[in-house]
């Protein structure tokens, strides 16, 4: 068992207590072993499904579209692509709560996060070593800008009115 193990299972359940998502998915036994102690799952108020590779299946996609999804080792092991073809892929189905948890060994990088619309969230340090969770939020990550309404534009008593 990884000495991180309860460090991140109590990270990952804070974030699982302050989401309240109504499904879980996780990749990763970190993950998995962390929203199954929660105490939604366990209470039956909240599903849990579990990736196994980094594939998913046309049957899986309603169950990612929303909630919150999971992710611990071995995502930082995979290749960059891979990596980020799944996060991305979980980012695109809609899921509204992305969590990546990585070790200093990751073959993923702090830019890497930043162009997938994730925020580093903690680094916290382990007997492991740093141990990085970034997070992805649909609801924050694209702040609204004030000049991006029809107040700034051209002609806004027009908005809605005319196509051209």
């Amino acid at each position: 068992m990884n000495s991180d193990q309860p460090q991140l299972t109590h990270l990952f359940g804070d974030i699982i207590a302050s989401t309240l998502p109504s499904m879980i998915v996780t990749f990763g036994n970190q993950a998995r072993a962390a929203a199954t102690a929660a105490k939604q799952v366990a209470e039956g108020r909240c599903g849990h499904a579990h990736l196994e590779g980094t594939s998913i299946s046309p049957e899986q996609v309603p169950a990612l579209a929303s909630g919150l999804a999971l992710l611990s080792a071995p995502i930082d092991k995979l290749t960059p692509e891979d990596s980020i073809q799944l996060i991305g892929t979980l980012r695109n189905l809609g899921t509204r709560h992305i969590v990546v948890a990585i070790g200093e060994g990751s073959r993923l990088s702090f830019q890497d996060f930043i162009a997938l619309g994730f925020r580093r969230h903690i680094v916290d340090e382990t007997d492991n070593g740093a141990l990085t969770l970034y997070t992805y939020n649909l609801d924050t990550y694209n702040h609204k800008r004030a000049w991006n309404n029809p107040q700034y534009w051209a002609n806004p008593e027009m908005w809605g009115k005319a196509w051209w």
